[in-house]
């Protein structure tokens, strides 16, 4: 049977590792900046150092309002992917189901693709934000994937996939908050 001590030791040791995993991650990480969505569902440009990606492969493609995506996606073609289907709503579905697939099939970029599609035919369809927000989650800095599962919460409140991305979301940003706090204390308790 552990003793009290050797369970104390064993968390302090899985904390340790925890830290030394996460160490190079957080070094490289740089400051936070909260991400809220735009009236419209879209998200603010982004100013980080990171090399620029084609609005395409971004979430809500960049930041872009509906109108300027249409523009960038092209007004024509969009009508022809729309006229496919019996409706916007369906094709939109259709779309956030494909970038579901890729995502599964490790295909982030083309899953971003399919999901900015599906947002331009149908900007009320919280599928689109759920998966936009798993693939943000994705990134180093997950902080647009809140704003965007919290968009697509605000339009199916009931959606318990939703709730759960959320949540799970937020869990890991307390980790990778938290973690250098503990780390410290732990270290700290050491030299005493």
């Amino acid at each position: 049977m552990l003793h009290l001590k050797a369970l104390t030791t064993l968390a302090q040791r899985t904390l340790l590792l925890l830290l030394l995993a996460t160490t190079v991650a957080q070094a490289q990480r740089k400051k936070r900046n909260e991400v809220a969505a735009n009236a419209d569902g879209s998200l603010p440009a982004t100013t980080t150092a990171a090399p620029a990606r084609p609005p395409r492969l971004q979430p809500l493609f960049g930041g872009l309002t509906p109108a300027a995506a249409t523009q960038l996606f092209g007004a024509k073609q969009l009508e022809a992917v729309a006229g496919s289907f019996p409706s916007r709503e369906e094709a939109s579905t259709f779309f956030a189901q494909k970038g579901y697939e890729y995502l599964t099939e490790n295909q982030p970029d083309t899953a971003t693709y399919r999901f900015n599609l599906a947002w331009l035919l149908n900007p009320n369809n919280a599928e689109v934000y759920r998966g936009l927000g798993i693939v943000a989650s994705l990134q180093p800095t997950p902080d647009g994937a809140i704003a965007l599962l919290n968009k697509g919460l605000a339009l199916d409140p009931t959606n318990a996939y939703l709730l759960s991305d959320l949540g799970s979301v937020g869990a890991m940003l307390i980790v990778v908050i938290s973690l250098p706090i503990i780390t410290r204390r732990i270290m700290q308790r050491r030299r005493i």
